[in-house]
């Protein structure tokens, strides 16, 4: 799966949400254009989020002060040393005005409105085949004890 953009930041301007899916390292090739092209849709009203790392460059574009936003556990210590003047919220989704962040792609899929997504990956492993071979071989193993 791929989430490449399909327009840029200049052709975003008809857009009412604009949400960033990223690694938390990662910046836009020309940063002062592109932060400034993010500032803008800001001013212009559009609503603007970030999902996991995704609320990095969002931060850095400088469109998060006065609002909070949802951090994942594990960038938590990395976002407050970057951004230290940036409120970090343990929610799992946070809508502050307009902005709207989630911590983590399992809240991006009930965001969405998806959240059986979550609780299907989450229990598709347990019915792989090391846990059904496991269980096999321990009904095995008891089966073949002698009873008393």
């Amino acid at each position: 799966m791929r989430f490449d953009p399909d327009m840029t930041l200049g052709e975003a301007a008809g857009l009412d949400y604009l949400f960033f899916l990223s690694a938390p390292t990662s910046r836009f090739e020309n940063a002062k254009h592109s932060n400034a092209q993010v500032r803008w849709l800001d001013r212009s009203g559009l609503i603007l989020g970030g999902f996991s790392g995704g609320i990095f460059p969002l931060a850095r574009s400088g469109v998060m002060e006065g609002h909070a936003t949802s951090v994942h556990w594990c960038y938590e210590a990395a976002f407050k040393a970057e951004f230290p003047d940036v409120k970090a919220s343990e929610a799992v989704i946070l809508r502050d005005k307009r902005r709207i962040t989630a911590s983590g792609s399992g809240a991006v899929f009930a965001a969405a409105g998806w959240w059986w997504v979550w609780v299907t990956l989450w229990l598709l492993p347990m019915a792989s085949w090391l846990p059904l071979v496991t269980r096999l071989r321990n009904i095995a193993e008891h089966a073949l004890v002698a009873v008393d």
